[in-house]
């Protein structure tokens, strides 16, 4: 049977609402109450849109803060962005479970801090463009010679045997994210790691300052290797 549009108020008429609306010809009586696979068809469409709202507003935001951001971040949160653990593994043990990396990130430590001498003469790289060169550019060769896993697992045992403040920490993790996420890039496979991180900075990819945390400021270092460090209500961290 072929159904017209119809108007009611001047509106459309949905088909459902013609069927309950004609008593005797199918749909039910004005006095009798709405057919149960209709009504069902209907709470079902409602309770799928409030599901997928639902699903919507409880979507994990898993984005870093942006390179020059000057919001407080949560270190919690940003630790899950950047899959930092820590309570992981200290240098001395990655180096014992990877010696062959470890050597080969040692010496790239080494060569990577001439170069940002030479790159940043008389600077002392530390929470300026120089750091950010400095952390990026060993991520980034790290990652090139020895695999983005070697890079993670060194840098992240880095920042934990260091005894930086939590901003700085933040600032470090960030730096070498992105110099292993250059190393990636296939548009960087045959470039000169130092152009590609000179680039980087000119590009504002890079975290030049520490950034603010949403916990009170302390005097003392975060997490420090052998600081019997317990916040209060939670485990040593």
């Amino acid at each position: 049977m072929h159904v017209q549009s119809h108007a009611r108020d001047g509106g459309k008429v949905e088909v459902a609402d013609y069927w309950r609306s004609r008593p005797g010809e199918g749909g039910a009586s004005e006095s009798a109450p709405e057919s149960p696979k209709v009504r069902n068809l209907l709470d079902d469409a409602e309770n799928a849109g409030d599901a997928q709202a639902g699903t919507d507003d409880n979507k994990t935001d898993d984005s870093l803060p942006a390179p020059d951001s000057r919001e407080p971040v949560d270190p919690e949160d940003f630790y899950r962005k950047v899959e930092f653990d820590p309570n992981g593994e200290k240098l001395w043990e990655a180096a014992l479970r990877r010696p062959l990396d470890a050597r080969q990130a040692n010496e790239l430590e080494t060569e990577v801090t001439k170069i940002t001498e030479k790159e940043y003469p008389g600077v002392i790289p530390h929470n300026n463009e120089a750091d950010a060169f400095r952390h990026a550019y060993w991520s980034f060769e790290i990652a090139r010679k020895a695999g983005p896993e070697a890079a993670k697992e060194f840098g992240d045992a880095h920042e934990r045997s260091d005894s930086n403040p939590t901003p700085e920490r933040l600032m470090d993790l960030y730096n070498n994210k992105v110099g292993r996420d250059l190393a990636a890039d296939p548009v960087n496979a045959d470039r000169d790691g130092r152009d590609v991180i000179r680039e980087a900075i000119r590009e504002g990819k890079l975290r030049t300052s520490p950034f603010e945390t949403n916990e009170p400021r302390s005097l003392l270092p975060d997490r420090a290797p052998g600081l019997l460090y317990r916040p209060p209500g939670g485990q040593r961290r």
